[in-house]
């Protein structure tokens, strides 16, 4: 039963990594574009709230 725990942590660590992204574009212009920048956000929004929904489920 670590699967659980496993797609937890891999779904924070990707979160984490997405933010610096993120991040990072906003500091570098040229970087990317504030459409890919927006569209980012969005992605790591639904990130967060599919782990919320994943935590608030029954153990």
């Amino acid at each position: 039963m670590s699967e659980p725990k496993d797609t937890e942590t891999a779904a924070s660590k990707f979160d984490d990594k997405l933010q610096k992204l993120i991040k990072r574009a906003r500091k570098q212009h040229g970087m990317l574009w504030p459409s890919v920048v927006s569209k980012l956000e969005l992605a790591r929004a639904d990130v967060r709230s599919m782990i919320k929904v994943y935590e608030s489920g029954p153990k």
